[in-house]
């Protein structure tokens, strides 16, 4: 087909041709910037899978912005032909990097791995599955650039477009399920992205078999070679993230992208783990400097004056405060009281001299009052005895 301009872009030359369509390197006047047109021939209908593949292309892509994916700029149609205005990428795919031996240092090889992971994250996290990820999909541009491309075959979680029982993919890089036919997700573009890596460290295909039945049953049934049989000084880190991505039971390989990353990105040589510290022992560690407040000045007690005395209240709750006081007080009240009636009960009592016992008067002595009980009863007795008077000196 003679095209010199498809809707607003003009053709400048050819890219490739295909059975079904052909891409162009195309000019856009709007932008004057260089684009890859590709386009579907007008004899595909659209019921034909080749439509849907194409319209499910644009769509995928139109939902992505990423600097690992390829950027599509406009679908569209004109004349009966579909197109699709994406980036135009300079460089060469990882197919023909592989195949001519131009990633010679394992470090080339991580890096490329580590971007691609990167794109798939984000397609997943958007929704998108690739599902025919390979090295002829992953394009290697100039300044280390990496990107994925053609998403035609990309299942989109809000379509219906695709149906579970179609066997779609290239079948050396497909995962069991998805040559089961069966319904994929993320995990599904991780085996194949495990499939790409072991061919990346090996140069062999990790399913290789005459016919495309055979290959199919190598990936459902049977494990691929030992990495170290074809490349012994792989280092088993990297091995490890190989098996894990390559194992048949999507339940037991990695459950995301950014966890293949992360183990990638581990296994690496010379990578350095940021372990957990360990606990250090009491001698060997220097604990903080407490902070502690500055003591407060002391406020002695206030000192009662001599004539200050506490009040009856006062008295009454210090001892209703201290019932052990209060006892030993009542027990000492009582004490007391007991001395003082006993001694009261030792004293001699008076008895009133009646007029009637002597006939005498009472005489007193100079020295004044007798002095004791004695006294008192030889006065009455001489009182009683004699008539005779007792005369004191005065």
């Amino acid at each position: 087909m003679n095209l010199e301009r498809i809707g607003k872009y003009r053709i400048v030359g050819e890219i490739g041709r295909g059975t079904m369509g052909e891409v162009y390197r195309a000019l856009d006047p709007d932008l004057n910037r260089h684009v890859a047109l590709k386009t579907l021939s007008a004899r595909v209908r659209p019921d034909d899978e080749a439509f849907k593949r194409f319209k499910r292309e644009a769509q995928a892509a139109a939902l992505l912005s990423h600097p690992n994916i390829v950027t599509i700029h406009e679908f569209g149609e004109e004349r009966g032909i579909l197109y699709m205005a994406m980036e135009l990428l300079e460089g060469t795919d990882l197919r023909d990097a592989i195949d001519n031996g131009r990633l010679r240092t394992l470090d080339e090889k991580i890096r490329i791995m580590d971007k691609v992971l990167t794109a798939l994250e984000y397609a997943h996290i958007k929704g998108v599955i690739h599902r025919d990820v390979k090295p002829a999909n992953i394009h290697l541009g100039p300044a280390d650039q990496v990107k994925i491309m053609d998403f035609g075959l990309a299942r989109i979680s809000t379509s219906e477009m695709t149906q579970d029982g179609i066997v779609l993919g290239t079948p050396n890089y497909m995962s069991p399920e998805q040559a089961l036919g069966d319904k994929v997700d993320g995990r599904s573009d991780l085996f194949s992205t495990g499939a790409v890596f072991y061919e990346l460290l090996t140069g062999h295909k990790p399913f290789e078999a005459d016919s495309t039945p055979s290959v199919l049953f190598q990936v459902v049934h049977r494990p691929p070679p030992p990495v170290r049989r074809w490349v012994p000084d792989v280092p088993m880190p990297l091995v490890d993230v190989v098996e894990k991505a390559l194992v048949k039971d999507k339940k037991l390989r990695f459950q995301s992208a950014g966890a293949m990353r992360a183990a990638l990105a581990a296994a690496r040589p010379g990578a350095v783990l940021q372990a957990p510290p360990l606990p250090a022992r009491p001698s060997d560690s220097v604990p903080p400097a407490l902070h502690v407040p500055a003591p407060r000045p002391a406020t002695p007690p206030p000192i009662p004056t001599p004539l200050e005395r506490p009040s009856a209240a006062r008295r009454g709750r210090r001892l209703g405060a201290h019932p052990l006081m209060a006892g030993v007080a009542l027990a000492l009240l009582a004490v007391a009281a007991i001395a003082v009636t006993v001694a009261v009960r030792g004293l001699p009592v008076r008895r009133p001299i009646s007029p009637n016992t002597s006939s005498g008067p009472i005489v007193r002595k100079r020295c004044g009052r007798p002095s004791g009980p004695a006294s008192w009863e030889a006065a009455a007795a001489s009182t009683s005895a004699s008539p005779t008077t007792m005369r004191g000196g005065r």
